[in-house]
């Protein structure tokens, strides 16, 4: 699998940032350039179950089920779940409150849409929530966390 791959790529001394006289391969022996390099790190550390962060400049980010952290920045934060957008919905709101957080304006419809919340801290974040889609039976929805510049 691609995962894999990344890994093996990853372990195997490549895309460490060494120069060198051999040329970087993925897993099917096809030369990469520094955005795969990137890439498949960034693949090699979520198979590995890397530690997702557990705030967004002071709002917190639900654990939920089968939670991946695909970008995380001081300005960004994208993450990807296994739940449905109600149950999703649910542990939100439920960190939140537990955390002392505010929901200032929620644009949603049908749960879909973005919110803005104010941390504790009285930082204003936004939030997107949405399906990103299906595998098999199970729905991958995610969190999007931004705040402006």
């Amino acid at each position: 699998t691609a995962c894999l791959a990344a890994r093996e790529f990853v372990s195997s001394g490549f895309g460490d940032g060494r120069r060198g006289a051999r040329v970087a391969t993925d897993g099917e022996g096809q030369p990469v350039n520094a955005s795969m390099v990137a890439a498949l790190k960034l693949a090699a550390l979520a198979a590995a179950g890397s530690e997702a962060p557990k705030d967004f400049h002071g709002v917190p980010i639900p654990d939920g089920l089968e939670r991946r952290s695909l970008y995380h920045s001081a300005y960004r934060a994208i993450l990807t779940y296994a739940m449905t957008l109600p149950d999703l919905d649910q542990a939100l709101r439920k960190i939140l409150a537990l955390k002392g957080c505010k929901i200032h304006r929620d644009d949603r419809n049908a749960l879909a849409g973005k919110l803005d919340v104010i941390s504790t801290d009285e930082t204003l974040v936004h939030v997107m929530i949405d399906v990103c889609g299906h595998v098999g039976t199970t729905t991958v929805t995610q969190l999007k966390f931004w705040t402006d510049f």
